[in-house]
């Protein structure tokens, strides 16, 4: 009798196939949500070490503005913003890693977002190593430019100076904080020499409809902030004895007389980081603050204000020449080349030239009515190579002196550092004997949040993760075999 095979229906071969896609299936949506992007269950989060503290806006400006902020281990950071609040699609770094063009790791961290549109709110989160996402209880926060000013300002003039620490060191990756009656407050970093300049042209008032009125006898109060909290200094002094600031030690004050007191009543007595000791300490030290120009820095005058030129053809990446604040850039490249050229400032300058019949080009500043503020600056040039058809960029790191006041800092080699406006050091309005007056600290642009930090991740959701890997690997493998048993079948 002859033996008929009994056939399996189709539907019951395939269940276990079937079975096996689905699992991969919900194990794919699963990691989405439980890991997408960042924003997922268990997601990675910072630390209590990256999380970002004393979150400032400075520099506020209609076409710019400075988020600075600290954390207690050195992380990279950035800035995610957009003028929606759904779409924060453009990302500003560092100040640092935008010159150097790569990403460093900073305990005072200083992101300054230009090109943006006058009289425009923004929407931005923060961001550090860990590529979690900071924002304001769920919310973006955000940030209004200012319009654009009317006429000129009027004050041209750039403070600037030098910080030490208390081992004779560059303070490097501090941040300088200036505020002044009516005047929107401005930051800079302290560079790899130590030395620091702001360009009070760019001051706006403290409701941003116009250039801030500053002049020779106008008070600033400065605030000098080192990458360890405890670490800072707080004076204030006129703009003409401002060019430059003498040389200071970060934590103490520097040695300047003036004829106004800014009040500080009703500040908070509570001073963490020492500071009150610190101004005491000052009151019984003043042999410590004599003298003005350091004997590290060297005078210079520019008797005939000669203009300085910046040959591109001449030096090389590791220099870094000095110029005066309106050099000639020259270069050489194939005749008839157009070359863009772009310096990297406070106001970004980008021209595009033809060379002549010899192959040489040049920029004059001077013509184009451009000053460059004193410190680090950096020039690109790139064109088209006519035999190879290639693009070439080049870059050149170069340093401004300070003509105005006949006085330059010998060695501005520098880099730029942070913090922020959130500042956590109020002082004691404790009159001493010491001629500086104190700045009221009392800050107006401080971000909060519920608890005045970020709320960090644990280790639990860690555990949750790996155990959650493990699971989804052992899935994949058992829907694997499901599918090799069903070909053998």
């Amino acid at each position: 009798m002859p033996v008929t095979a009994k056939k399996t229906p189709l539907a019951k071969k395939q269940i276990p196939t079937l079975l096996g896609l689905g699992i991969l299936i919900v194990s794919l949506i699963a990691g989405v949500l439980l890991f997408g992007d960042g924003t997922g269950v268990f997601a990675p989060r910072a630390t209590p070490e990256t999380t970002p503290k004393n979150v400032t806006i400075s520099n506020l400006t209609d076409k710019s503005f400075t988020v600075s902020f600290n954390t207690d281990e050195a992380t990279s950071g950035f800035i995610k913003y957009g003028e929606k609040e759904s779409s924060l699609k453009s990302q500003a770094s560092d100040d640092r890693d935008q010159l150097s063009g790569s990403v460093g790791e900073n305990r005072l961290h200083h992101i300054t977002v230009r090109s943006l549109i006058p009289n425009t709110t923004y929407f931005y989160t923060i961001g550090t190593g860990s590529s979690a996402k900071f924002d304001n209880n769920g919310a973006p926060f955000t940030v209004r430019t200012l319009p654009a000013p009317s006429g000129d300002s009027p004050i041209n003039k750039t403070i600037y100076g030098t910080v030490i620490t208390e081992s004779g060191a560059p303070a490097e990756g501090s941040i300088v904080y200036v505020r002044g009656d009516n005047m929107g407050e401005m930051s800079s970093l302290v560079k790899s020499s130590g030395s620091w300049a702001i360009a009070l042209a760019n001051a706006r008032n403290s409701d941003g409809s116009n250039f801030a009125q500053l002049t020779d006898d106008t008070i600033l109060n400065i605030i000098i902030q080192g990458t360890d909290p405890a670490k800072s200094s707080i004076f204030s002094i006129p703009v003409k004895e401002a060019q430059p600031v003498p040389e200071l030690t970060l934590g103490n004050v520097p040695p300047v007389q003036t004829t106004e007191q800014t009040d500080t009543s009703g500040t908070d007595s509570n001073t963490p980081g020492g500071l009150t000791d610190l101004l005491d300490e000052i009151a019984s030290e003043e042999e410590a603050s004599e003298g003005g120009i350091s004997e590290n820095e060297t005078i210079t005058t520019d008797e005939n204000s000669e203009q300085k030129t910046l040959d591109l053809s001449e030096v090389v990446e590791e220099d870094r020449p000095t110029v005066n604040s309106t050099p000639l850039i020259k270069g050489t490249v194939a005749p008839g080349v157009a070359v863009t050229i772009e310096v990297n400032s406070e106001t970004q300058i980008t021209q595009t030239l033809i060379a002549d019949e010899d192959g040489n080009f040049s920029l004059d500043l001077a013509s184009l009515g451009q000053e460059l503020e004193p410190g680090e600056h950096s020039v690109t040039y790139t064109y088209t190579d006519p035999t190879t058809g290639e693009s070439v960029t080049k870059t050149q790191v170069f340093l401004v002196e300070d003509t105005s006041s006949q006085l330059a800092l010998a060695d501005t080699n520098d880099e730029t550092t942070s913090f922020g406006s959130g500042d956590p050091f109020p002082v004691e309005a404790t009159p001493t004997p010491t001629p500086v007056s104190v700045l009221d600290t009392t800050r107006s642009a401080v971000v909060s949040t519920e608890e005045g930090s970020f709320q960090a991740g644990s280790v639990e959701n860690t555990i949750i993760l790996i155990v959650g890997g493990i699971f989804f690997i052992f899935a994949g493998v058992w829907s694997w075999w499901l599918a090799h048993e069903v070909r053998e079948d």
